[in-house]
């Protein structure tokens, strides 16, 4: 452990003698990180644009909530949260900690869990019924568990610019999580979802709860990623940006 400050201080003095005399862009999908990147030593002198991540939009769209559930074998009367990620309930950075705490000062009946990103074999310890979905890998089959859910929780303690909001609201699906970094930059509209105090487990049930209870617009919610966050949107920033760089 003592050599692993020394090796990134070598690392470190490396790229800034390597880069000096680079013309690099930074390209960051979220302002927050873009604003990392102009306070960071190596890439203060560089120029920083933010373009946002593309989704692919053929595959994640709004799809009719009852034939997903059908499809998935769920209850058409019950209302699910949604919880996901690449080992969703043991990586810390996912929060899965703070949405046990709230879930366990819920007063709503009738709810149930759905996780993936997890092996099915792990126990998942929430006060309601789980459905552990284990581990999805075509992206066809989770574009149908974000239609099915009611609402996509991500209690995370950072966040760049989230997939899985943008994912889950591409399908029609309203998003509740912590009001920081990258995911208040997706999260501008209170249709899109609500965003909780950071960190605070009871603020996080509040809006859980308040989103579980209202109607949500999911045309509202899939036009806003499909128009905004599509390939050839995206692409056209880009070109723009080399176009640019290339006149300097």
């Amino acid at each position: 452990t003592c050599a692993l400050p020394i090796l990134s201080r070598v690392v470190w003095e490396l790229k800034k003698e390597n880069w000096k005399d680079l013309n690099l862009t930074i390209v960051s999908p979220s302002t927050w990180m873009g604003q990392c990147a102009r306070e960071s030593s190596l890439f203060k002198d560089f120029r920083v644009e933010v373009i946002s991540n593309p989704l692919d939009v053929d595959v994640f769209k709004k799809i009719d909530r009852e034939v997903a559930r059908e499809k998935l074998g769920l209850d058409k009367e019950k209302k699910y949260i949604l919880f996901g990620a690449v080992n969703a309930v043991r990586d810390k950075n996912k929060g899965f900690e703070f949405l046990k705490e709230a879930i366990a000062q819920m007063k709503i009946k009738g709810v149930e869990l759905l996780v993936f990103g997890s092996n099915k074999k792990e126990k998942v310890d929430v006060d309601i019924t789980v459905r552990n979905l284990g581990f999805v890998d075509r992206e066809e089959d989770l574009a149908k568990i974000y239609a099915a859910a009611d609402l996509t929780v991500i209690p995370s303690i950072s966040e760049n610019q989230p997939n899985l909001a943008l994912e889950s609201l591409s399908c029609g699906t309203p998003v509740c999580g912590f009001d920081i970094q990258g995911l208040k930059e997706v999260i501008l509209d209170e249709k899109l979802g609500l965003l909780a105090k950071a960190y605070k487990p009871k603020d996080l049930k509040d809006k859980i709860e308040e989103v579980l209870l209202r109607e949500t617009d999911r045309d509202f919610l899939s036009k806003y990623v499909q128009t905004n966050f599509n390939f050839f949107k995206i692409g056209k920033e880009y070109k723009e940006l080399f176009e640019d760089i290339l006149k300097n």
